[in-house]
């Protein structure tokens, strides 16, 4: 782990301008391709006004969008947290994916395994030596699949919201404390590279008092101490514990797939990206059948 240096963390506060709208936006782009409507997504959430569900659709809205909804967002359209980064003013350099990595995560993110399987593939054929190479490497470093993402792990038919966030804020809160104790950081470092108040830091990590945050939090935490992923924040959730797993089996996917692409020549990316979406396509024409 690595914190940013200070100038940096200003310049992350200057890329982030925004990002929440954007973050908006991206779940405005995600729920209309994958063709979700205010009814099916009421029908897959309790503890929530289905006027407010829809306001939180509208970019308009000016309130903030709850990081724990947008988590459970995550989970019902099967997509990493990264996908609602699409768009957002984020350099290369902070969060090291392109605009064509974060637009393959969206397309592919509900496709099962076999499918999921036949895109590495596809896009292992066209890897020089030294992206196979790498790719093989880091497949032997990685967890293995155990292509669960779309059946034990797979989101409820309905999702308590209150239940769920709860259990998302205690959970942040533990592993806060886990993470300030384990590099001895102190409070007043975490809240300021999470661009919090040293209050709103300590309200963070009050398992006994969960309160929501801003999506915004939880991308200063990755990029302002270099994180890799998201997937250990929910590692003490205890009611839907699966939504932990489901993140983790998410995270190889998407290591395995951002990396490949990384390594994917670029005259190439496009159309390898367009072979994903049509394997994509294909494969949500065939649930409407």
């Amino acid at each position: 782990m690595k914190i940013l240096p200070d100038e940096m963390l200003d310049q992350l506060s200057e890329l982030l301008e925004g990002f929440e709208q954007n973050a908006v936006e991206s779940m405005v782009y995600v729920k209309r391709t994958q063709g979700w409507t205010p009814e099916t997504l009421a029908a897959r959430f309790s503890n929530i006004e289905p006027g407010l569900l829809k306001r939180y659709f509208q970019p308009r809205y000016s309130t903030v969008r709850p990081l724990h909804f947008i988590a459970a967002f995550s989970w019902i359209t099967m997509l990493p947290m990264t996908s609602f980064y699409r768009g957002a003013n984020i350099s290369e350099e902070f969060r090291g994916m392109d605009p064509s990595a974060v637009e393959a995560l969206i397309n592919i993110g509900r496709m099962p395994h076999e499918q999921f399987d036949v895109v590495l593939k596809c896009i292992y054929l066209y890897l020089d030596d030294d992206g196979k190479t790498t790719l093989d490497e880091l497949v032997k470093s990685l967890p293995l699949l155990t292509h669960k993402i779309d059946t034990e792990y797979a989101a409820p038919k309905i999702i308590d919201l209150k239940t769920f966030g709860d259990s998302y804020y205690r959970a942040l809160a533990k592993y806060g404390k886990e993470f300030r104790a384990e590099h001895d950081l102190s409070k007043l470092t975490m809240a300021k590279v999470l661009g919090l108040s040293p209050y709103s830091y300590s309200v963070l990590e009050d398992e006994d008092n969960p309160q929501p945050l801003s999506i915004l939090v939880g991308a200063r935490m990755k990029l302002g101490f270099q994180l890799s992923d998201h997937f250990s924040f929910t590692h003490h959730m205890v009611e839907y514990n699966e939504f932990h797993k489901f993140r983790g089996e998410q995270h190889v996917r998407d290591m395995l797939l951002v990396e490949s692409l990384r390594r994917l020549p670029n005259k190439q990316k496009p159309y390898v990206i367009e072979i994903i979406k049509g394997v994509a396509t294909a494969y949500a024409n065939s649930l409407a059948v």
